[in-house]
């Protein structure tokens, strides 16, 4: 196979971090299991129409070392700050100017009622059903039924008014509700325990009240204990959040936290 764009560079300290808590070791190699510090890649052509595909793997020294070797290369110094990794939709919701906003509609469907979600400027963004609402209940409370499932399952507020459109169906703007000034100075009820449920993780979780989705942050399963998961909270949870000091009880540890949206 050819290859060419050879390159490697150091990872960054919270990147050796990351990869140590989650088990993930040197990828150069098959049967390599030392902690992976660098991070190689190339460019190669793949399939029959000869699409260009970017690799990325981990590697140890020794196995980063080879490959700059073999390519001719020099193993660049770790960035100074830790590469972002948003996605395309992630990247363009965070150019805008203020949190996007959803818009909800509920409409009959049959014999059922239906919720739809709109959300990035207009693209449909998933459809559901309310369960155990027959289509003769009134519209009123079907707006009330969608509220409590919006907060329970997505962490969504309304932004107004619920807009009757006249033919039986009805629509609201809504948005996290972390960023919502309503919510602003509200303090989430943060938590870092041992979760146990699939394997054993260690997780940080913020609530912001009983009728809210929780958020969940996996913190790694390797070499950890609740010291290394309070140390790692932070940067997991990211700069948005502000921690106040822990109270620890065996393995879980608890505080309280205040959210403000970082542009």
């Amino acid at each position: 196979m050819s290859t060419w764009g050879h390159h490697a560079r150091r990872l960054t300290a919270d990147e050796i971090d990351r990869y140590d808590r989650f088990g993930d070791v040197c990828g150069a190699a098959p049967k390599c299991q030392l902690l992976a510090t660098c991070q190689i890649s190339y460019e190669y052509r793949t399939g029959q129409r000869g699409r260009i595909t970017i690799s990325n793997r981990r590697a140890c020294d020794g196995h980063a070392g080879k490959f700059a070797a073999k390519h001719g290369i020099t193993i660049a110094d770790a960035p100074d700050t830790e590469p972002a990794s948003m996605g395309i939709i992630a990247t363009a919701a965070a150019a805008w100017p203020a949190p996007p906003t959803e818009l909800v509609t509920v409409r009959r469907c049959g014999n059922q009622w239906m919720t739809t979600f709109y959300s990035l400027r207009g693209m449909t963004a998933g459809t559901g059903w309310l369960p155990s609402l027959p289509a003769d209940v009134a519209l009123a409370e079907i707006t009330q039924h969608t509220e409590t499932m919006l907060a329970a399952d997505h962490r969504l507020v309304p932004l107004g008014p619920w807009q009757l459109t006249g033919d039986g169906r009805a629509r609201v703007p809504v948005a996290k509700a972390e960023d919502v000034d309503a919510w602003a100075h509200h303090r989430w009820a943060v938590t870092v325990h041992l979760d146990g449920s699939y394997r054993p993780m260690w997780v940080a979780t913020a609530m912001l009240g009983p009728a809210f989705k929780v958020r969940t942050w996996a913190l790694g399963h390797t070499n950890m204990d609740r010291d290394r998961a309070l140390r790692t909270t932070p940067g997991e949870m990211g700069p948005s959040w502000t921690l106040g000091e822990w109270t620890r009880t065996g393995d879980t540890a608890s505080t309280t936290a205040t959210y403000r949206s970082v542009a």
